[in-house]
């Protein structure tokens, strides 16, 4: 009996509790469509897009370039030279670095071992053609007296000609020289002007010269001239390598009994990415 006592209350209470769960549940879907069409009626904000790694990658370009020749008959001979360039672009300006190597044997002698790096920030303006530059060069010779030459500049430039086939820019300024490995050696100020030139001929052939004249030392009584040309002719556009002729003539003068005079050419390989 107890239990049959209790059965209807239960159900009563059940029921009950279904039908204001069942009141509430209409009383919030109205208010819940209606923030849903708002939702709907208010665009939410654009979510702003990060630069892919592609992009940055469009703004570098460079080139690897490879030679090795020699002779051998009445004396035995062996060069090897390896390069690499690599240039940004951006609106504010331009950074370019070159890395060159060149090592040279004769009868088992070495009569070659260089290393050269350069880095170069340009700072351009699109209404001026003047321009500001922080440069730096690192030169390791093993058959030099000293053990490096490292120089910082920086100073303005000039563009003469700007053009999609031609570029000539003026620099100058001035900056610190140092010989490392040299006794008493310590660094000395120096003052530098430099003109490069690029012509492009046609699809296939391309010029490229650099020019800097140095005064360096205390008193700007030491000289150094460095003068390079490069001609390079495209050989295979879909692989985009082409044949590079260089020359360089190094000049460094201490006074009129001392000075060292090294010309380099050469004929190397070159593949652009």
């Amino acid at each position: 009996m107890r239990s049959t006592f209790w059965l209807p209350w239960l159900l009563a209470a059940a029921l009950a509790s279904c039908g204001l769960a069942a009141e509430e549940s209409k009383d919030q879907s109205p208010s819940t469509e209606a923030d849903t069409a708002a939702g709907a009626a208010e665009p939410s904000p654009p979510v702003p897009e990060k630069r892919p790694l592609a992009t940055e990658l469009e703004r570098w370009d460079g080139s690897v370039q490879l030679g090795l020749y020699g002779a051998q008959g009445s004396s035995r001979s062996l060069h090897l030279r390896l390069g690499t360039q690599l240039r940004r672009k951006a609106d504010c300006g331009v950074l370019s670095g070159t890395v060159n190597y060149h090592r040279g044997t004769r009868e088992s002698q070495v009569v070659a071992d260089r290393l050269a790096c350069r880095l170069r920030q340009e700072w351009l303006k699109s209404e001026s053609p003047w321009t500001e530059f922080v440069q730096g060069s690192v030169e390791i010779d093993k058959l030099r007296p000293y053990d490096a030459r490292i120089t910082a500049d920086t100073g303005f430039g000039y563009r003469f000609v700007s053009t999609g086939a031609t570029r000539v820019t003026g620099r100058i300024g001035g900056g610190l020289v140092h010989y490392f490995g040299l006794p008493a050696a310590r660094p000395e100020p120096e003052v530098i002007a430099g003109l490069d030139l690029e012509h492009r001929f046609s699809k296939r052939y391309k010029l490229k010269t650099a020019f800097q004249y140095a005064r360096q030392g205390r008193n700007l009584d030491e000289l150094s001239v460095t003068t390079r040309a490069d001609w390079q002719i495209l050989v295979s556009e879909e692989k985009n390598v082409s044949l590079n002729l260089s020359i360089e003539d190094r000049l460094r003068r201490w006074e009129p009994a001392r000075s060292l005079n090294d010309l380099d050419y050469s004929i190397t390989l070159l593949w652009k990415f």
